[in-house]
């Protein structure tokens, strides 16, 4: 599996994007930390006071006396009422009176009777022994029946005459506060993650700005690499990337200047080449004449012609290949233009006893049409040359997704693995008298049209080659 390649803009806001957004979660991790310790630290401190002024209130010692039953005397309806009217003013849930094992005594706002065993006391046992041992504690929260959070705290109480601790005060509050941070919470993650948006939507355009001239930059370099040397290399800024983009402009103007020398140069050399050949040619003409009825010279005149017209096609060729043309991509039928291509190889293929099938049933195509010709041309005519007596060269050509696929097959030797990357260069063929060219004239207009050539073949089965064409 071949994963994607993030692009530079995507790397650019991944790097400012993820780092926020790891520093917001920790600071939001961390004041809610600071928030809810702090919070439940000072919850505890004043349920422990809570307890501690439950502890102190006058009359309560006469409670340690109770015995089960006594719920109804009037000791336990004055302890009672004292419990009761401190809860309400420091708006606990239950204020209950302890003795020393943790048995309930007077219980205020909790549904117990003397003698009870408090239940929270399994879970809040190290407390309570504190407690007894004279020092305040207060619990860790913990959550109700009711789904809210509640703490519990407990404090000594001490006889006033012989300082011994006679039993615990225990206090049990809601953590009323804790439902707010919650919300505070939630507002918070919102705001966080809407930053987080705002700053990936700022992100965006930063890294547009950015990363857009590159990819100027990059459609100018494939422009120069499929040969348009004539369309200048925009340059933007005096950054960088604006210096980037003066040194391929630079680089642009030499090439097209080499260039034209090339072009210049191809083209003397045409015509000095063609001069004598064109002498040659005449010469070979008057050559046949004069040698009428000698069956022997004129097989010989026959056959310098034969090497003269071989010399002019590679000379052509030559030129044609290296000559720089700007491809002009129009819609048009396709079939006229493949039936021009069967009618240029029908004499070598009927030679040859091969049979030509040509499947062309999609719309209009659109691409170079003297490209596309030329193309068709030298698949079709390298697939009947490396076909054998009676074979077969099928040519297809099928559209979808607004390009179009041209694929020629034929049943010939077939081509090794290892040359597969060697048949699209220049001059390598693998016949006596090939130029080499074809199929680098194939690859050329592919490339000029931002397309590729798909090549397979078995040695001793054939070979298939496809031009693919993007929209």
């Amino acid at each position: 599996m071949t994963l994607p390649v993030l692009t530079i803009r995507v790397r650019l806001m991944l790097a400012s994007i993820v780092p926020l957004l790891g520093i917001t979660a920790a600071l939001a991790f961390l004041s809610y930390r600071v928030a809810s310790t702090g919070m439940e630290e000072e919850l505890g401190q004043r349920l422990v006071t809570a307890a501690g002024a439950g502890a102190a209130l006058p009359g309560i010692e006469y409670a340690f006396d109770l015995v089960p039953g006594e719920e109804g005397s009037r000791r336990y309806a004055n302890v009672l009422a004292k419990l009761d009217a401190l809860r309400k003013t420091t708006t606990v849930r239950s204020i209950i009176l302890l003795e020393r094992e943790g048995k309930v005594l007077v219980p205020s706002g909790g549904a117990y009777r003397i003698g009870d065993r408090l239940h929270r006391l399994a879970f809040d046992a190290t407390e309570f022994k504190s407690a007894v041992a004279g020092v305040p504690a207060a619990s860790v929260m913990f959550e109700g029946r009711d789904g809210a959070m509640y703490k519990a705290a407990y404090a000594p109480v001490i006889d006033p005459d012989t300082k011994e601790i006679r039993g615990v005060v225990a206090v049990e509050g809601a953590a009323r506060q804790f439902e707010l941070l919650g919300a505070m919470k939630e507002q918070f993650v919102a705001i966080a993650i809407a930053g987080v948006l705002l700053m990936a939507v700022a992100m965006f355009f930063v890294a547009r700005m950015i990363t857009r001239p590159v990819s100027d930059l990059a459609a100018a370099a494939r422009a120069i690499g499929r040969g348009d040397l004539a369309t200048p290399v925009a340059v933007r800024g005096s950054d960088e990337v604006g210096f980037l983009g003066k040194t391929m402009e630079e680089m642009r103007a030499e090439i097209e200047g080499r260039d034209r020398h090339m072009q210049m140069m191809l083209s003397g050399v045409a015509h000095e080449i063609r001069n004598p050949l064109g002498g040659m040619e005449l010469f070979t003409g008057l050559l046949r004449e004069d040698t009428e009825g000698n069956e022997e010279a004129q097989k010989k005149v026959v056959r310098i012609e034969r090497e003269l017209q071989y010399l002019t096609t590679v000379v052509n060729s030559f030129l044609d290949y290296t000559r720089r043309t700007v491809p002009d991509p129009r819609e048009f039928d396709p079939r006229p233009v493949l039936e021009d291509v069967r009618w240029s190889v029908i004499r070598d293929a009927e030679a040859r006893e091969i049979e030509l099938v040509f499947d062309c049933a999609g719309p209009a195509v659109r691409c170079d049409p003297e490209g596309f010709k030329r193309a068709a041309l030298n698949l079709v005519r390298n697939a009947v040359q490396a076909t054998g007596k009676g074979g077969r060269v099928k040519v297809t050509l099928s559209c979808g997704d607004g390009g179009f696929d041209l694929a020629v097959d034929d049943t010939g030797s077939g081509i090794p693995a290892e040359k597969f990357s060697e048949v699209f260069k220049p001059f390598f063929t693998t016949r006596e008298r090939g130029t080499g060219l074809g199929l680098a004239f194939v690859k050329k207009f592919a490339d000029e049209h931002a397309g590729t050539v798909e090549v397979r073949s078995e040695p001793g089965k054939g070979s298939t080659f496809v031009v693919k064409i993007p929209v």
